[in-house]
């Protein structure tokens, strides 16, 4: 039997003994196919919970390193050609500096402000679409005291400054969070996601062109998910977007055209399912990168920032930071949004030879970088961060438990999701329960629209999967987005036992 030691005071049991099979199963020492120990066998083996490996082996089907098959057990699964981490791109404790050098003279990032309480939802109606954070969610109260502090002691910085001042807390933010090594000079912000496209075209384009033979006239983007309106978005900047052919694995770039050159996706972390991209498919579209020097992967990182799992995801951009570029953003609710991008160093070098320093700088007001540095410098954003991602997990707790209690709703694990019966008996929960939003699969014999005219009776809004353009779904499956952003706990058990009172209704029955 496998035997490891866990011996890291640092690190949880379950992260310890994840860490050893998942680098075991990249090296080969645990072969595809290969059955795992059971999780009472295996813990008594080690001397550890059996929720230990029960949590170590749900990370590892998360990530599609194994899999479970009903009444077998666990079993590894190919991960492909591996890909190593680049070190030099990995961010170690010494690379997390102090930010205080970066203050310009004048200007006291201040400290840290007291809690902001989260007002409970409008308990007459539960939105349960895809949503933007509310107000009522965003640390006002801490914004407005730094955005107050600043406007009396910027008057002498110019934007140049606060731009730098910005970039400089951003880099460590990332360092920090992300674990990638980065400077200043790859960095490209914009105010929103739309012109940090229009922005990454132009690099992109200019870089492709000047190594295709023949000279291509467009650049095709393919993009994992793609909806009419980001399509629409993308064309305004003279972006031609086609929608990337996708399994239940995600993109997969076996099936991309002949001409593709750049692609967009999210390996990191999918919506609404909030799953990971399986680490077989990971290296596929890093050998497709290998393939040739036009190809460049657009890495979406944005939802990953939503996770309350304990362990975050590592980026693709740390296996390849030559033709990877991640793409995220930073927010605090309606208060203040800023899209960035890490770009590659020789790419983000030409670009600034051919456009200019001040291509790659904002249009966002001073004011609002200073503060938006004064407010992740001081842990702030952090502490922000992690209330929410409490408030979120209680809600998606509080939902679950009920639906599951009620319904018998089975919850389904893993990135992988091709071998998932299409015969359903009782309603499914696809997710990775680690973010607020997932998919509930209901058997054929329910009539969806008339579960969502129900609900919408009783004040709940729902949508469904065919409703957000550019997600999957198979034609045997009936599916809902579940999506509890701004929603709290009480709303949500309200909403599920809401929901699960219209599905034993008569009316939610084929006829």
């Amino acid at each position: 039997m496998l035997t490891y030691l866990l011996d890291d005071d640092s690190k949880s049991m379950y992260v310890q003994l994840y860490e050893r099979l998942r680098n075991d199963i990249e090296r080969g020492w645990i072969r595809p196919g290969q059955r795992l120990p059971s999780k009472r066998e295996f813990a008594e083996h080690l001397e550890v919970s059996p929720i230990t490996v029960q949590h170590a082996y749900d990370k590892l089907m998360d990530e599609g390193y194994i899999e479970s098959i009903p009444k077998s057990g666990y079993f590894a699964l190919g991960v492909g050609n591996t890909h190593s981490i680049i070190e030099d791109v990995v961010a170690s404790p010494a690379d997390i500096i102090q930010e205080d050098s970066a203050q310009p003279s004048g200007i006291s990032l201040g400290q840290g402000q007291h809690r902001q309480s989260v007002s409970a939802s409008d308990k007459k109606a539960i939105n349960l679409k895809p949503k933007p954070l509310p107000l009522a969610w965003s640390p006002a109260t801490n914004w407005m005291t730094h955005l107050r502090k600043i406007v009396k002691e910027s008057s002498d910085v110019n934007c140049v400054r606060a731009e730098q001042t910005f970039l400089h807390v951003l880099v460590q933010n990332v360092a920090k969070t992300r674990h990638l090594k980065a400077t200043a000079d790859q960095i490209l912000v914009a105010s929103n996601m739309n012109e940090l496209f229009r922005r990454l075209s132009l690099i992109l384009s200019a870089q492709i062109h000047s190594k295709a033979t023949p000279a291509k006239e467009n650049v095709t983007w393919y993009v994992e998910g793609l909806t009419k309106s980001l399509a629409q978005d993308l064309r305004a900047y003279n972006i031609d977007a086609q929608a990337a052919k996708t399994d239940q694995r995600g993109l997969d770039p076996a099936l991309l055209a002949d001409d593709a050159n750049i692609i967009i996706c999210r390996p990191s972390h999918a919506y609404p399912t909030a799953t990971t991209m399986p680490i077989r498919r990971k290296n596929e579209i890093l050998d497709w990168v290998d393939a040739s020097p036009s190809h460049y992967v657009v890495e979406d990182d944005q939802p990953a920032l939503l996770r309350f799992s304990e362990l975050a995801i590592p980026p693709l951009y740390i296996q390849d930071p030559n033709h990877v570029i991640l793409v995220s953003s930073y927010g605090f609710g309606p208060l203040f949004s800023c899209a960035y991008a890490i770009v590659p160093h020789k790419l983000a070098h030409r670009a600034r030879s051919a456009f200019g320093n001040a291509f790659f700088e904002s249009a966002i007001a001073k004011t609002q970088l200073l503060s938006a540095a004064a407010f992740i410098s001081n842990g702030d954003y952090d502490r922000y961060q992690g209330r929410l991602k409490k408030q979120y997990e209680a809600s998606y707790q509080a939902f679950i438990r009920m639906v599951t209690m009620l319904t018998g709703a089975k919850r389904e694990i893993g990135s992988d999701s091709s071998k998932r019966a299409q015969t359903l008996l009782t309603p499914r929960i696809i997710g990775a329960q680690n973010a607020p939003y997932f998919v509930i699969q209901f058997p054929k014999q329910y009539d969806l629209g008339s579960i969502i005219d129900m609900l919408k009776e009783k004040q709940i809004d729902v949508a469904t999967t065919r409703q957000l353009e550019g997600i999957r779904e198979s034609s045997q499956c009936q599916s809902l987005v579940i999506d509890l952003t701004g929603i709290d706990k009480e709303s949500a058990r309200n909403a599920a036992a809401t929901l699960c009172d219209v599905l034993v209704a008569p009316q939610a029955l084929k006829k």
